[in-house]
């Protein structure tokens, strides 16, 4: 459509707790290189969500799943992922399309309701 304003959209993928920034799973993996090689600028795989422990995840996933946390400055955890998104440099007409897997949809909820 001619003089339509295109879409302007960003994906955020957070991934499980099993990932970590430059190592992933079979599906994870091949959901990051597929997303990127067809969002290219567009996909954003969220970085540093991680503790150093995979217990850790799944603990701090199970503490914090029923409902927003109160002070979410205070999480190490969110504020990396809410920093990757802010500093994205996303304009106010942005879509922002956050996807997750496994205990990375508890940050992802979690950044969703500080972000909404």
């Amino acid at each position: 459509m001619e003089g339509k304003i295109k879409d302007k959209y960003k994906v955020c993928f957070f991934a499980g707790g099993e990932t970590r920034d430059n190592r992933f799973n079979i599906f994870t993996g091949s959901y990051i290189r597929l997303m990127t090689k067809i969002m290219e600028e567009d996909f954003e795989f969220i970085k540093g969500i991680y503790f150093r422990y995979p217990i850790m995840n799944v603990i701090w996933a199970l503490n914090n799943a029923q409902r927003p946390i109160a002070n979410l400055e205070n999480e190490e955890v969110f504020m990396t992922a809410f920093r990757q998104i802010i500093d994205a440099g996303l304009s106010p007409e942005t879509q922002l399309i956050i996807t997750s897997s496994s205990s990375g949809s508890i940050v992802a909820a979690q950044t969703a309701c500080y972000l909404a």
